[in-house]
């Protein structure tokens, strides 16, 4: 069987499986018209008849490897969305606390808000850093991480914004403990590179 990706799609798994289960319909078709009696059939081409039993078999063996290989597939696919979801939320918190940090240099912010601001950059950008290897982690909890992010950037902002009091940016931190746990950071060791 040829190299297969390490990952899949849910939808392109599905179409994989119909793609060799169409294989399977053709080459049984061509076998059956083969082994039918009248003319078009291979009365006299019994090679004609075995390589087409042959291709029914190997087209069936493709499809059994491929459905072999699916679990593993969406395991795959799962790490994929893991990592992307730990790289981007993490980014964009980072993101969100040096522009803070500038602004709080720049006097735009009061000089306090760098502190807040030094810690959310670092909450985001220490998710970055091995994101891929912390996502093959079966405790690893991305979503409730990113949830997490966010809640510690929007109440950073809501602060910001002055719609909240300037202490409520406390929760911001709460998020980001929370966060860094849900991803790994903080904690127990990974347990990644054991067998599972």
């Amino acid at each position: 069987m040829a190299q297969m990706a390490a990952w899949n799609t849910p939808a392109g798994i599905e179409a994989e499986v119909r793609r060799l289960q169409a294989g399977i319909r053709q080459a049984g078709e061509r076998a059956a018209v083969l082994a039918a009696p009248g003319p078009g059939s291979g009365d006299g081409d019994p090679a004609g008849y075995r390589e087409a039993v042959g291709a029914v078999a190997v087209a069936t063996r493709a499809l059994v490897e491929y459905e072999a290989a699916i679990p593993r597939l969406q395991e795959g696919y799962h790490r994929h969305v893991s990592t992307l979801i730990a790289r981007w939320s993490g980014g964009l918190l980072g993101l969100l606390g040096v522009a803070g940090g500038v602004a709080a240099a720049l006097g735009v912010l009061p000089f306090w808000w760098l502190f807040p601001a030094i810690a959310l950059a670092a909450a985001g950008l220490a998710t970055l850093p091995g994101a891929a290897r912390r996502a093959a982690d079966p405790l690893i909890r991305p979503r409730l991480g990113a949830c997490c992010y966010a809640v510690a950037g929007i109440v950073a902002v809501v602060c910001v914004c002055k719609a909240l009091p300037p202490a409520a940016v406390l929760a911001a931190f709460g998020g980001c403990w929370v966060g860094l746990y849900a991803f790994r950071l903080l904690g127990t060791s990974s347990a990644g590179g054991e067998a599972r």
